[in-house]
């Protein structure tokens, strides 16, 4: 009866600690206010960046590519933001906030830093030197896609 009663309670408790684990999901319908993401690329010495912010009627786009490149600038529609949120939602960006990571076995690689900012308040902040989260490479590659979409279209 004693053994019945403590499996009883394990079981509880485990059964609180698994739900209190479970994966946090970004909210559908949520939308991105600014997005800034910027890598280095060590051996090459080169910079890039991309940034996105939140203004009346849409976005604002800037892309860099190293240091003697000039930006891009174009504007984007207010959609924008809920498909960027949707492609981070599906890579589970809320697992990324806080990530620092770092592989010492490589030495000539690439850094980055990101910083998020969704509209109902959710930030996430992630940085890393040739280590990124898991799903944070395909979901840059997915955002950077709909950027050039954009920043190369030719002006009307």
């Amino acid at each position: 009866m004693r053994k019945q009663i403590l499996l009883c309670i394990l079981l509880g408790l485990a059964a609180v600690v698994l739900w209190g684990c479970r994966a946090k999901r970004l909210p559908e319908g949520v939308s991105v206010e600014t997005l800034r993401y910027e890598t280095w690329f060590m051996m090459a010495g080169s910079e890039t960046s991309l940034s996105i912010s939140r203004e009346d009627d849409g976005f604002t786009v800037v892309r860099t590519v190293g240091w003697e490149e000039p930006s891009r600038r174009a504007h984007g529609s207010a959609q924008m933001g809920k498909n960027i949120a949707d492609i981070l939602r599906e890579h589970d960006v809320l697992s990324w906030d806080g990530f620092s990571g770092h592989d010492p076995l490589i030495d000539d690689g690439e850094s980055f830093t990101l910083t998020i900012a969704f509209d109902d308040g959710t930030t996430i902040s992630a940085r890393g030197t040739n280590r990124r989260p898991k799903g944070m490479g395909q979901a840059m590659r997915e955002i950077e896609n709909l950027f050039d979409q954009l920043l190369w279209e030719p002006e009307q």
